[in-house]
């Protein structure tokens, strides 16, 4: 019942529950007599549900040669939305005139070679994205600016492992010592024609952290559009924008501790375009699921459902990486992502898998979803633009040399 609940991209009452529970198990029960069954029990019940599914997660990697260099590829973010006032107790908001008292974030980490849950935490909304994970040897971990913490770089190099990061406009950037000069590198590289450059830089004053940084020009749309929120932003505060940070907007800087020759700079542009796979995940959960939309609940309920959203995430998820991996090796084509998730939502297949008492029945529902994927889910060429495919073939190929 609580995962027919969550198939649903919108709301869920406690009569809908009541009608489907009726219908599918020929017997009634009240939506107070429902709603009494959503005590701390089931809640700790649900917990146990999602520390099993998270433990014994089922992952196949596409390719072994796909970045062949590194254990994993682990991509993090978080998404939040508001939650009913009565919930201020379990999740705080950030208050104020403009924001909720009572808001949820969701803080997600996956492996995408293989599509395998690396976390997944529920914590209040103002608790901050920037943390310091557990890292291990040999672990590639693209991060947005959201988590820019030096801290975890350096831990991330202590343990052996790599990253692949944008650099936080406000943290102080210095070459052999010195304040770096973005101005100079700017005419430098109009001078010369050059479109990507590389330094070795020290990031920070207290603990440098030695870099590779790689900067790329962007288009004049992109730096105008910088410079005016940075305007917008400094007004507000009475300040001006500075001509160093300026002339810091020219540029997409990504740092790294990856040697050059595994990836080159440009290489590492188009590998940290690869965290767009996370933003996928998070619009199909709203879309498709509806996961921010929450009406008024008891906190036991609500966590039910959320908890049950989350395995019915990690399950679909699961089906996809086996997916990938068995038709790769039948066809050398690579399943999207964004396809078969919305196919599997959409049609709320883990609801006909929840429902089967056999095994022949499960095995005939995963192989009519496998048939589906096979007709019109492939990884789609786009003109003038990569996609998931092209970045996978140039770190597929390149792992061979």
């Amino acid at each position: 019942m609580v995962f027919h609940g969550v198939s649903e991209s919108g709301y869920f009452s406690l009569n809908q529950s009541a009608i489907n529970f009726q219908e599918q198990q020929h017997c009634t029960l009240s939506k107070q007599g429902i709603d009494s069954k959503f005590n701390q029990e089931a809640v700790e019940f649900m917990k146990r549900l999602f520390e099993e599914c998270f433990a014994t997660q089922i992952s196949k990697i596409i390719d072994g040669n796909f970045l062949s260099s590194f254990d994993q590829l682990r991509i993090k973010d978080g998404t939040r939305f508001d939650l009913p006032e009565q919930l201020r107790k379990h999740f705080k908001g950030f208050g104020g005139r403009c924001t909720s008292e009572s808001a949820l974030c969701i803080q997600y980490e996956f492996d995408l070679k293989s599509l395998k849950f690396v976390s997944l935490k529920v914590t209040d909304a103002n608790v901050p994205d920037i943390t310091v994970d557990e890292v291990s040897p040999n672990e590639l971990i693209l991060r947005d600016l959201g988590y820019f913490l030096l801290e975890s770089f350096t831990q991330i190099n202590d343990k052996g492992a790599f990253f692949v990061s944008r650099i936080n406009n406000m943290v102080t950037v210095k070459e052999n010592s010195k304040s770096f000069d973005f101005k100079k590198l700017y005419q430098h590289m109009l001078q010369t024609g050059q479109t990507i450059v590389e330094k070795q830089v020290e990031l920070g004053l207290e603990k440098p952290v030695a870099v590779r940084m790689v900067a790329q020009l962007v288009s004049d749309d992109v730096y105008q559009k910088r410079i005016a929120n940075l305007e917008k932003i400094a007004k507000k505060k009475g300040r001006s924008v500075s001509d160093e940070t300026r002339f810091r907007c020219r540029f997409f800087l990504i740092i790294t501790n990856i040697q050059a020759d595994i990836v080159t700079g440009e290489e590492l542009f188009k590998l940290y375009r690869l965290r767009w796979q996370i933003e996928l995940m998070f619009k199909h959960w709203k879309s498709k699921m509806g996961i921010h939309k929450v009406q008024k609940m008891k906190y036991q309920r609500f966590m039910c459902m959320i908890l049950a959203k989350l395995i019915y995430v990690m399950l679909c998820m699961e089906i996809i990486s086996i997916a990938r991996h068995e038709q790769y090796n039948r066809a050398k084509k690579i399943l999207s992502i964004d396809k078969c998730l919305k196919t599997i939502l959409e049609r709320k297949k883990i609801i006909e898998l929840v429902r089967c008492k056999k095994m022949p029945d499960i095995i005939n529902v995963i192989k009519k979803m496998f048939q589906l994927f096979t007709a019109n889910h492939w990884q789609e060429k786009r003109i003038n633009r990569d996609n998931f495919e092209d970045i996978f073939d140039l770190f597929t190929c390149k792992s061979y040399i």
